[in-house]
């Protein structure tokens, strides 16, 4: 019984690492670009001019681990676009204006 759970929590790690692995950001002077997927894959981009608030959501094990989901809100969208799990200290240096 030990080894068809051990089997499925490989499975489902397997399938968590490929999710992460196939995802991409990128930041451009004008946009940001979501990409996901590895055999259908869906690309977002976003223009600056849009995005109304970026934040950064952290369950207990992510902030241990410095792993997070970024939240993009977006005017016209009720649901921001989210992006993750990702590296948190990455996003924070390259997304989020400190305050002066």
């Amino acid at each position: 019984m030990a080894l068809p759970a051990a089997l499925l929590i490989a499975l489902w790690l397997y399938v968590a690492w490929i999710r992460w692995a196939s995802g991409t950001l990128t930041l451009t002077d004008t946009r940001v670009v979501l990409t996901k997927g590895v055999l259908s894959q869906l690309q977002r981009t976003i223009p600056f001019e849009k995005i109304q608030y970026v934040g950064v959501r952290q369950s207990i094990l992510g902030r241990l681990i410095g792993f997070g989901t970024l939240e993009i809100g977006v005017a016209g969208y009720a649901d921001p676009h989210r992006f993750g799990p990702a590296p948190v200290r990455v996003m924070r240096e390259h997304m989020l204006i400190p305050l002066d």
